[in-house]
């Protein structure tokens, strides 16, 4: 974007040229899918949809715009996130406002979402207690509260910036009432009356291992918190904590539902087993690669 800074004065910059020099620029740098960047990141600038800039394909951009436009082109040049430049990532039927204090919902975590709301479907409970472990932006936590809204949900993160963010989504979705927030590091902050009171615990915990971690694209090990991210040496710190702990929380037939590394199956269903969980199903994502292990918490009289 180093051409349109030196003639922005003398020269008239329309929608089409600054994306096509923006393309240009973010290619060079290396930037994935350089085009669709310049183009999402002028929309979000503009407030307008990627179709309305190609309507508008001949509006000019005024100083402010220009000047705006080539310092979120220059982030994305050096691996800063596409949407903590915006502000904004789409999750489900959510638009959830997102910054360095979350780990960006990925489209793979819509899966878990489906997989939960189809089985209490199934199950009819009246007004079921959902908890969402480490809940970041609130993705998990807001999307089941909206398509379900005869559940309750308690969302938890240790982060209070994180549930400073997932509060506002809610808000902005008018979904307070129906999902609380609590500061907790795993279950620490649920009340004892809640044992073998929740109809389902849902996460997606941090499962990246030490070698898979070193080895990640620079935009998500440098912009993305590693907390959200990291378990430890082999990624399965949270399941060896969480898997033990929810058992005293789920309801006789509760749905344990987690999120996982897609080669970390075989590992988490027999840490499952090996806790009396039953019915332990993995379940693909789109891409066909492992992505969830549900399991059913049958109770302390059948668990030995």
């Amino acid at each position: 974007m180093s051409e349109v800074a030196a003639s922005s004065k003398n020269e008239l910059w329309t929608i089409g040229k600054v994306i096509a020099a923006a393309q240009q620029f973010l290619q060079a740098k290396g930037v994935d899918k350089p085009r669709l960047n310049a183009e999402l990141l002028l929309a979000s600038l503009l407030q307008k949809n990627r179709v309305e800039l190609y309507i508008d394909f001949n509006q000019p951009l005024n100083k402010k715009e220009l000047d705006a436009y080539r310092q979120r082109i220059s982030l994305r040049a050096k691996n800063y996130p596409l949407q903590y430049i915006t502000g904004k990532q789409f999750f489900r039927h959510l638009c959830l406002k997102v910054s360095p204090d979350v780990l960006i919902p990925r489209p793979e975590t819509e899966i878990l979402v489906e997989i939960v709301l189809a089985w209490l479907k199934n199950r009819q409970s009246r007004q079921p207690l959902i908890v969402d472990l480490g809940t970041g932006s609130g993705a998990i936590a807001l999307a089941i509260a909206q398509e379900m809204t005869e559940a309750r949900v308690l969302a938890l993160d240790s982060s209070v910036k994180a549930l400073k963010l997932a509060k506002e989504n809610a808000r902005n979705h008018q979904l307070c009432s129906r999902v609380d927030f609590f500061v907790s590091r795993l279950f620490s902050g649920l009340k004892e009356n809640l044992q073998a009171k929740i109809e389902a615990i849902v996460a997606n915990p941090p499962y990246i291992g030490k070698k898979e971690y070193d080895n990640l694209p620079l935009e998500i090990k440098k912009y993305e918190p590693k907390g959200a991210l990291y378990g430890g040496v082999d990624g399965l710190q949270f399941y060896r904590l969480i898997v033990p702990q929810a058992r005293k929380y789920l309801v006789s037939g509760g749905l344990l539902a987690l999120e996982i590394g897609y080669r970390q199956a075989d590992q988490v269903t027999s840490l499952i087993y090996k806790n009396g969980y039953r019915e332990v199903k993995v379940l693909k994502d789109y891409a066909g690669l492992d992505r969830v292990v549900t399991a059913i918490w049958p109770g302390k009289h059948e668990s030995n």
